[in-house]
């Protein structure tokens, strides 16, 4: 403990995205990535920003933001991400919401060019948000997140095949496993060489 280590260093996280993207159930299913039962929540929509700590097994430690993506709280994104050392940005696009997709991808290269952001990684979530009856399925949406990612190319942004993953899912309806945050997570620190497909 006297010594510096891996679990002295903190490492920035922004929950970025729309209101009503699925960001704080997301920031939910990473608290509770590692139980066994996925308990029944209702989550408010972010009036500010939620924050919550994770430690990996690998020693690492995440500082997790979860910022409102409202048209107030947007405007205080900057003072985040220009004040934190971030080194990872998760992205939230709700991809059954049409009509929000174009200002989603419009805020994310805006953020991708950041300055403040040039060094971070981005892991974009595409929320899929399913109704009740109806099951979630990858294969249902995979053409049109194609789509979306070489629109996305089209546009100068810094090393972008280096720093962006991206996974489709339903948050509410979807268990994350542990590996699974883990893996988001510590695409933080992965060496910029390393593709993401």
């Amino acid at each position: 403990m006297g010594n510096s280590s891996n679990s002295d260093k903190k490492i920035q996280v922004l929950i970025l995205g729309l209101e009503q993207t699925g960001k704080s159930t997301l920031l939910k299913r990473i608290v509770d990535a590692a139980r066994a039962t996925r308990e029944e929540f209702q989550i408010e929509t972010t009036n500010g920003f939620n924050y919550v700590n994770r430690t990996l097994s690998n020693g690492n430690v995440f500082n997790i933001w979860d910022l409102g993506g409202d048209k107030v709280n947007k405007d205080f994104w900057p003072i985040f991400y220009r004040t934190l050392n971030v080194k990872l940005v998760i992205y939230v696009i709700e991809l059954t919401e049409q009509e929000t997709i174009l200002t989603s991808l419009q805020d994310l290269v805006i953020l991708m060019n950041e300055e403040s952001l040039k060094e971070a990684n981005f892991y974009i979530i595409f929320n899929c948000i399913m109704p009740k009856t109806q099951d979630f399925k990858e294969s249902d949406f995979k053409k049109k997140v194609e789509l979306i990612i070489s629109r996305i190319k089209e546009y100068p942004i810094f090393r972008f095949n280096e720093r962006l993953r991206y996974l489709i899912i339903d948050i509410k309806k979807s268990t994350f496993s542990d590996s699974q945050i883990d893996s988001i997570l510590n695409f933080a620190i992965e060496e910029s060489n390393n593709k993401s497909y």
